[in-house]
């Protein structure tokens, strides 16, 4: 089940977390503060062990379950969030097309509702962390596949109209695959990945 703790100046306390009616199992992978609410989200797995997005909020004092809009895509999850605002929070993961063929998913926030944003064209893999700076700035890694099915480092950037992929500069030789899983920034001409 979720697990979700806070920390109150003095010690971390766990605080009560919603997990999907008749899930098998659900698991938190990613949180943002944004204000004076929170978004956490991660995967559950249903009764036939499909796999989907769940999101969380903070809100008025408790943890409750937002709608997510790919229920019925045959297998996907969040890996990482982040908010630029109350009304502007970014999601990212990934989904299943086919059994051997995943494509990164993402998913934005507008105060309302949640909803699909198309990646970067022809983009297979999947994206494990983001980081949202301004409206037009965000910025999504993980891997991609090349010709052999070997993951590739992959980097995208949200510009406030599209996302488009960024070269993640040249890596030795003998580097056979590579992964990147997390992301911060801070400022458009300032921001890391790890992997």
């Amino acid at each position: 089940q979720t697990l979700i703790e806070h920390w109150n100046g003095r010690e971390w306390k766990v605080i009560p977390s919603p997990n999907p009616a008749g899930a098998i199992s659900s698991f938190l992978n990613g949180v943002s503060i944004v204000g004076n609410s929170a978004w956490a989200v991660g995967t559950t797995q249903d009764a036939s062990g499909v796999l989907h997005p769940l999101i969380e909020r903070w809100d008025d004092g408790v943890w409750k379950i937002v709608s997510s809009p790919d229920s019925s895509l045959q297998s996907s999850n969040l890996q990482a969030v982040s908010a630029v605002s109350k009304n502007d929070v970014w999601a990212v993961g990934n989904f299943m097309v086919s059994q051997n063929q995943e494509r990164a998913l993402i998913e934005h926030w507008n105060g309302d509702v949640w909803t699909f944003v198309p990646g970067a064209p022809a983009i297979s893999g999947m994206l494990n962390g983001v980081s949202a700076i301004a409206k037009d700035d965000v910025w999504g890694v993980g891997n991609s596949y090349d010709a052999s099915g070997s993951p590739l480092a992959l980097i995208e950037h949200w510009d406030g109209n599209g996302w488009q992929t960024v070269n993640a500069g040249a890596l030795p030789a003998s580097i056979s695959y590579s992964v990147l899983n997390a992301v911060s920034a801070r400022s458009e001409e300032d921001a890391w990945v790890v992997g």
